[in-house]
């Protein structure tokens, strides 16, 4: 039977037992555009940067958020595969919620949630919105499953001299104010800056 053929409101049995596993962390990554560049957390791509670290054979549960109108993100995550878990800001299209993904639409003023599994290889691997244009001005992110120190990690070292923020707690990181008033419609439940 070919997949078209399958009704989007079939359950599809699950594969493996982990499958079923539970996230482990959760992560908060926001797209938006800033002083006219594409960003995830307000920072751009830096090949020397990365952003989560998860553990291998785990799975996080990571919020992917656009709360700014006028475009939308393809968002496509590399490595594994994740779960739909909720949408906010409009209906799911059909089969959304059935199945495994690795591009998820977050389109203007909508928030996506999604279990994903880093299952079976490590190292980097980026994340970024599948619009050309977005991605090739910045719009992406690097993970390091198994890895290295992330931004985050180096920042809350009270030995790093470069530390300037060893106030806050990592889970909720402060955005710096870009000038860009437009585009800051800041929710006070919502963790601001780069997540990792």
């Amino acid at each position: 039977m070919l997949a078209r053929d399958i009704d989007p409101g079939t359950e599809i049995p699950e594969e493996v037992p982990e499958d079923l596993q539970a996230p482990v962390r959760e992560r908060y990554f926001r797209f938006d555009r800033r002083q006219g560049e594409w960003r995830i957390n307000g920072e751009g791509f830096d090949v020397d940067e990365v952003d989560a670290d998860p553990r291998p054979n785990t799975v996080e549960r990571w919020t992917l958020d656009n709360p700014s109108g006028g475009w939308g993100h393809p968002v496509h995550i590399h490595l594994g595969k994740f779960r739909i878990v909720s949408i906010d800001g409009r209906q799911p299209q059909p089969g959304e919620f059935q199945g495994w993904q690795d591009v998820v639409w977050v389109g203007p003023n909508q928030r996506v949630v999604v279990d994903h599994q880093f299952f079976n290889f490590q190292g980097r691997y980026v994340f970024h919105c599948h619009n050309s244009e977005h991605e090739d001005h910045d719009m992406m992110a690097q993970f390091d499953v198994g890895g290295v120190i992330t931004r985050e990690q180096r920042n809350d070292d009270p030995g790093d001299p470069d530390d300037v923020d060893d106030e806050h707690d990592e889970h909720e990181p402060d955005e710096p104010d870009d000038g860009d008033d437009e585009n800051d419609e800041d929710d006070p439940n919502e963790p601001s800056g780069r997540n990792r």
